[in-house]
């Protein structure tokens, strides 16, 4: 069925490309915008996480996005096991015993990361670039409260291997 129908397009931006070029390799604070769950060949829970760097020293990097996945593994003698916990820890969330994951509570929740950059092959077979997360920070002193955080320089860094 075709319909004739009115629009208004006024105020809407067109031809203008979103930058996706890395930031610089440094740590920033990130606040999860979206979470999408998945899983890995081997059947174990896998969450894509999207990030928007919130609090850029200079503001020039504020709204910029960064990806991660964050995978609960079934064996727990996995080398990456601990990295599922780690992340949990720094978002304020449970992580010790037994306990239920919610991947929405997720979302707003802000974490202070190592960015690095990252050089690979893409599907054109070019080298491509992106920022990769080396770690995540427990900074206890800068817990978000309503939403607000203030800036420290005491943290505690844990690196784990992404």
């Amino acid at each position: 069925m075709n319909e004739i129908f009115e629009y208004e397009a006024e105020g809407i931006e067109t031809g203008k490309k979103k930058d996706f070029s890395p930031v610089p390799e440094g740590e920033y604070w990130l606040e999860i915008t979206d979470v999408d769950q998945r899983r890995t060949q081997a059947g174990d829970p896998m969450i894509n996480v999207e990030f928007e760097i919130t609090r850029d020293r200079v503001d020039e990097y504020n709204g910029r996005k960064v990806w991660t996945n964050i995978t609960f593994f079934r064996d727990k003698t996995n080398k990456g096991a601990g990295i599922a916990i780690h992340f949990l820890h720094c978002i304020g969330e449970p992580y010790e015993g037994k306990f239920k994951v919610d991947i929405m509570n997720w979302i707003g929740k802000q974490v202070r990361a190592k960015l690095i950059i990252d050089t690979y092959t893409g599907k054109d077979g070019k080298p491509k670039t992106n920022n990769k997360v080396k770690w995540f920070m427990t900074d206890l002193s800068d817990a978000p409260v309503n939403g607000k955080v203030e800036a420290s320089t005491d943290a505690l860094e844990y690196e784990v291997p992404f």
